[in-house]
């Protein structure tokens, strides 16, 4: 016993010292922070925090027409009725429907798919599900399906990812967060997180964690962790009995299309909205919103996109 507590004495001054060590020489490492993100949408009322998809929308929210099942548009059961075609949308802002102003509901192009494919198959009891949420990258997308939309068993599914991926990571790429609240950590966690010594080996943590080189930044998702996201919605959608179509941003501007070129490369089959939101736009439509947006599609170029969809998407549901 005495040797026991002698070794457990040593440990504490070991830790005593290295704790005063770090402080004098003002460590903190990199002060990194588990559930932290650029868009700070964790914070922002509209949303619920949640340890798993890193936040997801706040159900029965009128004002951004979210129902009781926390997704935008009219609600539905699970379980789906016998004879309906099931289509669930997953995606970020722009699947949602955001801009500058943001978009009712029967703007986006969901709605407005639906609206198509149940007037080219008059008599279908057909359902679009809008599971998209602001801030979303491929990697939430991916969790979401797994835990949540597969479960309203779709017939097909329509994702749209990619912008938020690009963005800054805080501290962790999206695959490497954590809870906030460890539960590992118990008890322990308000004491270590005032710990200077710790603070400096969580941060060094980060930078073994780096897929990039010192001083460059680290992405939300990874370009190779996004081809491998999309891979495995496909696969996922595949076990359940229903199909898959990818849409990536479709850019105007030839510069930024790289995104959208890689996706149709590596993902078959894909969804290509480009030329149906150029025609619109020569014909004087505003398909995304100016700037400083330039991300989010308009009615008219959500209009767009659900017109290209419903060009893919008809055959393939039966009268």
């Amino acid at each position: 016993m005495k040797k026991a507590a002698f070794a457990v004495i040593a440990v504490l001054i070991v830790f005593a010292l290295a704790e005063t060590v770090a402080r004098l020489a003002g460590s903190g490492g990199e002060q990194a922070t588990f559930m932290r993100f650029t868009n700070p949408h964790r914070e922002q009322s509209g949303f619920v925090p949640d340890d798993h998809l890193f936040w997801r929308l706040r159900e029965n929210n009128p004002s951004w027409e979210v129902n009781a099942s926390g997704f935008r548009g009219p609600d539905a059961p699970r379980e789906k009725p016998a004879g309906q075609f099931r289509i669930v949308t997953l995606g970020d802002s722009c699947t949602f429907g955001l801009g500058t102003p943001g978009l009712r509901y029967d703007e986006t192009y969901s709605a407005r798919l639906e609206q198509l494919l149940r007037e080219a198959k008059p008599g279908r009891d057909i359902r679009v599900l809008n599971f998209g949420c602001p801030g979303y990258s491929s990697f939430q997308g991916l969790r979401l399906l797994e835990s949540k939309a597969a479960a309203y068993r779709p017939d097909l599914v329509i994702a749209y990812f990619g912008i938020n991926d690009g963005f800054d990571a805080v501290g962790f790429a999206d695959k490497d967060q954590r809870p906030v609240d460890a539960p590992a950590l118990g008890p322990m966690r308000g004491a270590l997180a005032k710990s200077r010594l710790y603070a400096w080996l969580r941060g060094g943590l980060v930078r073994a964690r780096r897929t990039t080189a010192p001083g460059e930044p680290l992405e939300r998702v990874a370009i190779d962790d996004h081809h491998a996201n999309l891979d495995a919605m496909a696969a996922l959608t595949t076990r359940i009995g229903a199909k898959i179509h990818f849409i990536a941003p479709p850019y105007l501007e030839e510069s930024d299309g790289s995104l959208r070129i890689e996706t149709h490369r590596r993902h078959d089959p894909a969804i290509d909205v480009f030329p149906e939101m150029s025609a619109a736009a020569a014909r004087g439509e505003t398909v995304i919103f100016a700037s400083p947006d330039n991300v989010h599609p308009t009615p008219a170029g959500h209009a767009a996109i659900a017109r290209a969809i419903a060009d893919v998407v008809v055959p393939e549901i039966s009268d």
